[in-house]
């Protein structure tokens, strides 16, 4: 399974790893002039495959997939620190073109879908300093689609609406009393304690839905895990300040509830320790510290619930060795990423790592023993 790695690259034109090239920055925004056509689209099944819209479908994938692959080859030769990036998107953008092409709509829709899936993403690390939700975005045609519930919530969200977003997850969660939605449970978490910072909303809501959803249930044991945890971050300060030590202590809470591997008890903490590592992140200027934080961040993702297509795990892994690859964390960092690859590429005739990993891994390897060495 392909890795989609359009983390930063949509609407995070101003990101300093990026916003410096300005080659890649032109290239983007090419790239975007195709999104603003294909995501409202896309965002409703029946537009996205109607005959009539068929033709401009495909010419804005032909050309989203080709300025994809120019950015791929530029980050290649220019900024190989970040050439995994346009890889990974260079990829599915052709995929979801080939697709299309072949009639498979819904396919090419789920391949496309994580370019939003990443700008909320992206839209959802950083904390808001508007408390009005300043800069906001919008497509312009968004208003001919008639959207509702999680849909809706991840457009607001996308388009920077954080408050109207957080409302329409609230609402639609609201609207199930044996289901919840884990990957827009995820996103909700994410928009109201990192980009928001608001547990205290989150606490609220909890003990709302505790209430809602039938006792005895499956779902209602883990609402309970969430609210708990919830209120243990309210009542006990565990966000006061943005620091390592009180990111571990989140993580330990979180670690402590987790049942098994992927289970979702813990990500309410886990989620909220994210939250200030990203903050921490922002201004570290500190190799083995980086190291550290991308590390952390990296193991969360590893035991977050396993419900996107794909998982910033790699990503934060890789930068940790780069960053500072003869420290501590960047070695602990290599042995984590070489168990993912076991784990994802084994089956039963053996382990069979595509070339271009085998590439990447063989440079992140020699990276930290040559360092060691040296």
């Amino acid at each position: 399974m392909k890795k989609f790695w359009v983390i930063i690259l949509f609407f995070g034109l101003s990101t300093p790893a990026i916003a410096k090239d300005s080659e890649a920055s032109a290239i983007m925004k090419g790239m975007y002039e195709s999104i603003e056509v294909l995501i409202p689209y896309s965002l409703s099944t029946d537009e996205f495959a109607a005959v009539s819209n068929r033709s401009k479908m495909q010419d804005e994938l032909n050309k989203f997939a080709i300025k994809s692959e120019v950015l791929s080859d530029h980050f290649k030769i220019i900024r190989q620190d970040l050439f995994f990036l346009g890889y990974g998107l260079s990829q599915d953008a052709k995929d979801a073109a080939e697709l299309y092409k072949a009639g498979n709509y819904e396919q090419s829709r789920f391949v496309l879908h994580h370019v939003s899936d990443s700008c909320v993403t992206c839209h959802s690390k950083a904390q808001s300093q508007d408390k009005k939700d300043g800069g906001k975005i919008f497509f312009s045609n968004i208003k001919n689609f008639k959207l509702t519930g999680f849909d809706l919530a991840n457009y607001q969200t996308m388009s920077r609406q954080f408050d109207a977003a957080l409302n329409k997850f609230e609402q639609t969660f609201l609207a199930e009393k044996f289901y919840l939605n884990s990957t827009a449970f995820g996103s909700y978490l994410k928009v109201a304690l990192r980009v928001k910072n608001d547990p205290v909303r989150v606490e609220k809501f909890l003990l709302k839905l505790k209430n809602h959803v039938p006792a005895g249930s499956r779902l209602y044991d883990h609402v309970v895990y969430w609210h708990e945890s919830a209120k243990d971050i309210v009542n006990n300060k565990l966000r006061a300040k943005s620091d390592l030590k009180s990111a571990r202590r989140l993580i330990d809470r979180g670690d402590k509830i987790q049942g098994y591997y992927h289970d979702s008890a813990s990500i309410v903490y886990y989620v909220a320790a994210s939250a200030l590592l990203l903050t921490k992140l922002e201004s570290n200027k500190d190799k083995d510290e980086l190291a550290e934080i991308f590390y952390l961040l990296g193991e969360i993702e590893d035991k977050m619930p396993d419900d996107f297509w794909i998982s910033e795990t790699e990503m934060y892994l890789e930068q940790s060795i780069r960053v500072a690859p003869q420290s501590k964390f960047g070695g602990k960092s290599l042995g984590l990423l070489e168990d993912r690859f076991l784990f994802n590429y084994t089956g039963s005739s053996g382990t069979h790592l595509p070339d271009d990993l085998k590439k990447n891994l063989k440079e992140l390897r020699d990276l930290v023993h040559s360092k060691k060495k040296g």
